[in-house]
């Protein structure tokens, strides 16, 4: 073995055991981003009072309805949701969907979001609300002009 049969071997090592430590560190942000909300932002204004129903259910069942909710990032590294919560403005209801062994605080972040609060960064809570206003709004009118 030559000097630089040496280097090449020593080189792709490092550079697998970097690439396995920016994984690591990247999973590890990603997965936090998922258990943040930010508090210091209130709900959108006008946002309803909604009636929250928590369904505790099987691993299965969450990700039947919640998987679709997961970013792409995190699906792309294996992630699964432990609950989510689906929100109806038209019934006035969120739905808390969560896993039997779903703690206390994953309980609490899913009834933040039923109270209109988001991840940092996130706007699906001004984005859905300002969708259903718009909606409301343009059956009001398509009625009027009946």
């Amino acid at each position: 073995m030559t000097d630089s049969d040496a280097f090449r071997i020593i080189s792709r090592d490092l550079a697998a055991r970097l690439l396995l430590g920016v994984c690591i560190v990247a999973f590890f942000l990603l997965h936090g981003c998922a258990t943040l909300i930010d508090e210091h932002k209130p709900a959108p204004k006008g946002w309803p009072i909604l009636r929250v129903s928590d369904n505790i259910v099987s691993g299965w069942e969450v990700q039947k309805h919640c998987y679709g909710y997961l970013p792409l990032a995190q699906k792309l590294i294996g992630s699964f949701p432990m609950a989510c919560a689906e929100i109806r403005f038209d019934l006035g209801t969120c739905n808390i969907w969560r896993a039997h062994d779903a703690t206390a605080d994953i309980l609490e972040h899913e009834q933040m979001h039923c109270r209109g609060l988001s991840h940092p960064g996130d706007t699906w809570a001004e984005d859905a609300w300002q969708a259903y206003q718009a909606a409301v709004a343009a059956a009001a009118i398509a009625n009027i002009n009946r």
